[in-house]
């Protein structure tokens, strides 16, 4: 899945006995129990009682339903091992980015009988393009639920002492370089290290134009625009540490104003809040991370869906993700602070108002898809872009030569899953 960064350790009392001796099974004639597996983080905070009120609302309307609510550690491992023991949820969230190998494992309902059975008011609600993606050849896989997208956080106090206009938005990449040689030259850095990780790279040629994708084993992103990312990671180096991006030292450069910029996704921004409230010298904000010419932004982006798992419970699980994805929940699970895949949540006022949800919600229309979804993409197709990086951030080879590499290793990899 894409990089999910968890701002807690969540200690899960999971008792298997349930499932052992069946998942799901009937506590008496008259009552259905579905196990919903879902992300230990969306197990505790503002996320988790929301969910434990869905929990409640949905069984009081349906009380022939009882829902098992389990924020599962390892989750999409935990269900993909579960193929093979049988020891599997009813219903539930995944990565998109997981689609393939989901599907792979032959466990997953089609929900195309239900879904179209409903008014076209609920079946119009989801974002038409990640509803198009969980929608091929009129099977229906899921229903979109989440959104993340990598956005730029940039510190405030830092650019203004660099002379840096911040009120300003940064137009393009040319922009975002003429702002780091600023910082430069007070002694300071801009970046951290983002060869380190593919998902990185991927968001640059995202911002040089690039869309995720493969046909019959073979990707559809073209060199071009990987080279274009290639010899911006050039153009990056004199403004960088060596520390990884998503390491803690550089979160800590970052918030003791000693680096301008750091790009990763919403999940980050608890961390920059807390950091801000003990240090009032620490100010930041977030943006669209720029692309290469104005009008195109970057940022790897992803989101998560909700499923069903073949059962002969598999229409009351159908019933409760219905019910937690359509407009009404999905709302309220927006006003946690969550981007959600639902146009009607999405545009609800009180969700607009907060900044850093409406804008990852633009973010994800921009950028690079973290997986060519429900065609075969492991997360092994990372190491393409991150070896390419790295070859030329070390000096080791051109951004073309290795532009061209990236595309012949990718294919290789894709290859696999023909």
């Amino acid at each position: 899945m894409a990089k999910r960064v968890l701002c807690m350790v969540l200690v899960v009392m999971f008792v298997v006995g349930a499932t052992a001796f069946g998942r799901g099974a009937k506590d008496d004639a008259s009552v259905t129990k579905v196990e919903f597996w879902t992300f230990p983080d969306w197990g505790v905070g503002q996320e988790g009682e929301t969910f434990r009120q869905f929990v409640a609302e949905f069984e009081q309307k349906n009380p022939d339903i009882k829902v098992e609510f389990v924020p599962r550690p390892e989750l999409e491992q935990a269900i993909i091992t579960g193929a093979g023991s049988g020891i599997l949820p009813d219903a539930f969230t995944v990565a998109f980015n997981q689609g393939d190998t989901f599907l792979r494992t032959g466990i997953v309902q089609d929900l195309a009988e239900w879904f179209n059975a409903m008014p076209a008011e609920f079946r119009n609600q989801f974002s038409e393009k990640w509803m198009s993606a969980l929608s091929p050849d009129g099977k229906v896989y899921g229903l979109p639920f989440t959104a993340y997208a990598q956005l730029l956080y940039r510190n405030l106090t830092v650019l203004e002492r660099a002379g840096v206009d911040a009120s300003k938005p940064l137009r393009d990449w040319d922009d975002w370089i003429a702002t780091m040689e600023k910082v430069n030259d007070i002694g300071l850095h801009s970046l951290s290290d983002m060869t380190q990780d593919g998902w990185f790279v991927m968001g640059f040629v995202g911002a040089a134009g690039g869309a995720n994708g493969a046909v019959n084993g073979r990707t559809t992103v073209g060199a071009a625009e990987i080279q274009k990312a290639l010899e911006l990671y050039e153009r990056f180096k004199p403004f960088a540490l060596e520390v990884p991006t998503g390491d803690q030292a550089a979160v800590d450069l970052f918030t003791t104003n000693r680096l301008a910029y750091y790009v990763m996704g919403p999940w980050q921004n608890p961390a920059f809040l807390d950091a801000a409230k003990a240090n009032p010298e620490f100010r930041y904000d977030y943006t669209l991370v720029p692309g290469a010419r104005t009008g195109l932004h970057g940022g790897t982006n992803g989101g998560e869906w909700i499923g069903v798992t073949e059962s002969p419970r598999a229409e009351a699980a159908w019933k409760w993700a219905a019910f937690i994805a359509d407009a009404p929940q999905a709302t309220r699970f927006a006003l946690t602070g969550r981007t959600v895949l639902n146009s009607v949540a999405m545009a609800d006022p009180e969700v607009q108002r907060n900044e850093l949800n409406a804008l990852t919600a633009r973010a994800t229309g921009y950028g690079f898809a973290d997986a060519a979804y429900f065609t075969y993409w492991p997360l092994e197709a990372r190491v393409p872009f991150r070896d390419a990086a790295q070859a030329v951030y070390g000096g080791r080879v051109g951004a073309a030569a290795a532009a061209q590499k990236a595309v012949s290793d990718l294919n290789a990899v894709l290859a696999r899953g023909r």
